[in-house]
């Protein structure tokens, strides 16, 4: 009986998922996009808050 993932590698594959999606990354090897998603931190918001502002300085990418 094979052995469920473990929250954590689902929440990568879940991530690589969304990357591949998105233009920006949609031409990187599966590789690369686990190398991004190992790095990569979510962030939840709430309505209405804005993830950056335009001109404030660069927390992230």
């Amino acid at each position: 009986m094979p052995t469920p993932p473990r929250p954590a590698d689902a929440k990568l594959t879940g991530l690589i998922g969304s990357l591949r999606c998105c233009q920006l990354f949609s031409g990187l090897s599966a590789e690369d996009l686990a190398a991004i998603a190992a790095f990569s931190v979510a962030r939840r918001l709430a309505k209405d808050d804005y993830l950056f502002r335009q001109g404030a300085p660069s927390e992230g990418f």
